[in-house]
């Protein structure tokens, strides 16, 4: 009854504003939201997906800003749409493989048996490394963030479990700081964790830092509140407060 429920506010919610957003919360993949409706009048759907950058709220600020722009405007195709301080976004095709993994809402309510989506992306002053390349067909090697989405979780860790990180770290350089304080929660920053801005911590799961430096593995083994530290991704990892 629930499920049917659900059915009716998304079908109410095409009606009235001409598409509805699903948000599928992070688990050990990152969070995505997509349109359901949309191509009713635009011919595509939308879909967000990573992006740690951005929290929920701003995620759901982006997809619908952009998709109200559609709507409102005669332009149904622009390259890229400007959000303010948000940033500039660009509107990339999705392969069909990542649409059949993602949009699952569309084909279920819109009854489709193909769906044209365009992907979101963000400028590169607010790219992180858990946003993929949708338009090339999904394949784990490529997106080692997302394989969790096919693959069975296989580490002698809890799949919940989460790291508290910074942008840099996201961005692409390389982790230096390892700390385990929690079964469940680790800390792993790029530059040392006591001199990190709040406002450049994310926390993301495991699966995720794991997708983007396999080296990272080190770090499951690491007792409670003991860490590990290097200088570069080049250096094997040494033990800190053991």
């Amino acid at each position: 009854m629930e499920k049917e429920t659900h059915k009716e506010e998304i079908k109410y919610n095409v009606q009235k504003f001409g598409y509805h957003v699903t948000y599928v919360i992070a688990d050990i993949s990152p969070s995505f939201a997509y349109t359901i409706g949309l191509s009713n009048k635009c011919n595509f759907e939308l879909v967000i997906a990573g992006g740690a950058f951005y929290n929920r709220a701003e995620k759901e600020t982006i997809i619908t800003g952009i998709a109200d722009n559609m709507l409102e405007t005669s332009n149904k195709n622009p390259q890229s749409i400007s959000l303010g301080e948000l940033g500039v976004f660009f509107l990339l095709p999705v392969d069909e493989s990542w649409s059949k993994l993602f949009l699952l809402g569309v084909y279920d309510i819109l009854q489709k048996e193909n769906v044209v989506a365009l992907q979101i992306v963000p400028d590169q002053s607010h790219f992180t490394l858990d946003i993929p390349k949708m338009s090339v067909p999904f394949n784990v090697n490529n997106e080692p963030v997302w394989q969790w989405m096919v693959k069975e979780w296989k580490y002698n860790v809890s799949k919940e479990s989460t790291v508290g990180t910074d942008l840099d770290a996201l961005k692409g350089k390389p982790i230096i700081e390892v700390t385990r304080w929690e079964d469940d929660y680790w800390e792993m920053y790029h530059g040392d964790g006591n001199d990190m801005p709040k406002d450049q911590i994310r926390v993301v799961s495991i699966g995720t830092m794991l997708g983007i430096d396999p080296s990272l593995k080190a770090a499951l083994d690491v007792p409670l509140e003991k860490g590990l530290y290097r200088e570069s991704a080049d250096d094997d990892w040494k033990k800190w407060r053991w």
